[in-house]
């Protein structure tokens, strides 16, 4: 009787602690900046870490005995879009060190435009910024590697 009530009194709790979160949310920002030079570098080296992963899965997947299977491929897919992504973001990061902090003029909460003069780094900012074009066909590739690996047996070297 005891442990009904004491796991009744703990979801109360957390439902009142979930709402009242759900009710005063702090704002949530869509990007994060890395002002402090430490906070870049580091973000840098996990990119850095990250493409390396990558590219070290990429080798090792091309000669496990199932290779050639659907699921594998997809996997591989997955890969060099996520290496895509990653290449594309840090060279985001890397020309956000060499432009201004004010880079972009809001005019309105969906409009952005680039002040001028405009130059190759300004352009190049402005190309490398539309990442979600590699990063969700990415995802995309993952899910349904994963899919193709949840139907049938596959062999995992």
């Amino acid at each position: 009787m005891a442990g009904i009530f004491y796991n009744e009194v703990v979801f109360f709790i957390g439902l009142t602690v979930f709402v009242i979160l759900g009710l005063f949310p702090p704002p949530a920002w869509a990007t994060q900046p890395h002002i402090c030079p430490e906070g870049l570098y580091a973000h840098l080296l996990a990119h850095i870490a990250f493409g390396a992963a990558l590219l070290y899965m990429l080798y090792r997947s091309r000669g496990l005995p199932g290779g050639g299977d659907r699921a594998w491929l997809y996997l591989r897919l997955s890969l060099v879009f996520f290496l895509l992504w990653n290449f594309d973001a840090f060279t985001v990061h890397l020309l956000e060190r060499h432009l201004s902090l004010n880079t972009y003029y809001y005019s309105s909460a969906l409009e952005a435009e680039i002040p001028g003069p405009v130059n190759w780094k300004h352009l190049l900012y402005y190309v490398t910024r539309f990442d979600h074009l590699f990063c969700v066909p990415a995802m995309y590739f993952l899910w349904q590697s994963l899919r193709e690996f949840t139907r049938g047996k596959h062999v995992f070297g």
